[in-house]
């Protein structure tokens, strides 16, 4: 009876090794997909993709859905823009078209690929270290948010001057944020809800939304609005 039971905590432990070996492995395959393959694949080989010099036709290089390239001058907003032909597509896709669980920075489908909608909704991960879209909560102290209020935006043919303006909690459910397609005053809805407010310093500019989960659990969401204002010619 003793060497039955021995024999049965042998196995027990085991398993008890198998699984904790197995949790382990999948724990460093997410960092490692997380972190490695982001930093070494898409933001460091990426950015050669950048438009420079006038050429905005190199996104295209990079992707036939590569739409717009966006920066905030100084923060970890610097990255591509993808519009795939639903908003899934890109959740889980690099822009080289690659599996990835940081997926890329995209475009709401419903929005047009040149940023000429009034409104325009970008979507990103919220992912840890300060990639992605997880540097959109650095905007929430008024000191960082007020020292990173300038940068750019490349879509083809077109170079806008990029002015964040707010910062922002809210949940996915609001259909005026959240559906580009709906008619409404969307700087009300900002100047009424953010948490952060600086009023656009000219007039003529175009909103845009840089949204991100707050968490992988909740639906409430980060979002960063920026005002862009087009530039005629190189910028």
């Amino acid at each position: 009876m003793y060497s039955v039971l021995k024999h049965t905590e042998r196995i027990i432990d085991r398993i008890v090794d198998i699984i904790f070996v197995l949790i382990l492995v999948v724990g460093v395959y997410y960092i490692y997909d997380s972190v490695f393959v982001y930093t070494s694949s898409t933001a460091a080989k990426a950015t050669v993709y950048k438009p420079q010099d006038g050429n905005p036709e190199i996104l295209k290089e990079l992707s036939e859905d590569c739409v717009a390239w966006v920066t905030i001058y100084d923060s970890g907003v610097d990255y591509p823009v993808m519009q795939g032909k639903n908003n899934t597509e890109y959740l889980n896709k690099d822009p080289y078209g690659s599996y990835s669980l940081s997926g890329s920075i995209f475009l709401d489908s419903r929005c047009k690929a040149d940023f000429t909608d009034d409104y325009s909704l970008v979507y990103g991960h919220h992912m840890s270290g300060n990639y992605m879209f997880g540097v959109l909560d650095a905007f929430m102290e008024e000191a960082y948010f007020d020292a990173h209020r300038k940068g750019e935006l490349t879509a083809f043919g077109k170079y806008y001057e990029l002015e964040t303006i707010a910062f922002v909690h809210t949940d996915a459910s609001e259909g005026l944020i959240f559906n580009p397609q709906i008619e409404g005053d969307r700087m009300q809805w900002v100047r009424q809800n953010a948490a952060i407010l600086r009023e656009p310093s000219r007039s003529g500019g175009r909103l845009v939304a840089l949204s991100t989960c707050k968490s992988p659990t909740s639906t409430l969401r980060t979002i960063v609005f920026v005002m862009i204002y087009e530039q005629e010619g190189e910028p």
